[in-house]
């Protein structure tokens, strides 16, 4: 049924795409599109090289990749062997181990918890101690600390008021629209 021949120039002629695959071009185009719109960014963006990585890192891709291999960092690998890291895997990676995040936090805009807003500032400033460690906030890994604090007024907060934190102007007008 489908016989492929010589045209009458002598070169094999190309098989057709596949409807199905058309169609499923079709539909990764729109997907790719709302993603970029609702995300700002496009699908693949979303997840980075080792070399993207390593240069928030301040490290060479083969650390990356040691560290991949380690299990330290979460990645996925890509059918042709390369890996991809979460840019909020890769969040997660560099506060762990003590790494400042300002530069991935602006370039993408990732939500931040309060208290590491403020981690990077008070390593500047000699500060050793953490006085968000027993933090209530912090240990339940609330992005909202400004909800809590209102569902727990008698609680002791180590932080001012929410009408003078940074943390609170930024992501409270955000939240209301959400709601």
């Amino acid at each position: 049924m489908n016989e492929w021949h010589v045209c009458c120039i002598g070169r094999t002629a190309k098989k057709p795409k596949n409807p199905i695959t058309r169609k499923q071009e079709e539909i990764q185009k729109q997907a790719e599109s709302v993603i970029s719109k609702e995300f700002g960014m496009s699908k693949n963006a979303r997840a980075l090289t080792s070399g993207q990585a390593a240069r928030y890192c301040y490290v060479t891709s083969d650390t990356i990749v040691n560290w991949i291999k380690a299990k330290c960092l979460p990645a996925q690998r890509t059918m042709g062997g390369q890996y991809r890291i979460l840019i909020d895997d890769l969040r997660h990676f560099m506060f762990r181990h003590g790494m400042n995040t300002e530069l991935l936090d602006d370039e993408f805009e990732a939500r931040t918890y309060c208290w590491e807003t403020y981690i990077h500032e008070r390593k500047k400033n000699g500060v050793v101690t953490d006085p968000c460690e027993d933090c209530l906030v912090r240990k339940s890994l609330a992005f909202n600390c400004f909800v809590l604090r209102a569902v727990l007024p008698d609680r002791h907060w180590l932080c001012s008021q929410c009408r003078d934190c940074e943390y609170h102007q930024k992501w409270h007008d955000e939240e209301t629209e959400l709601e």
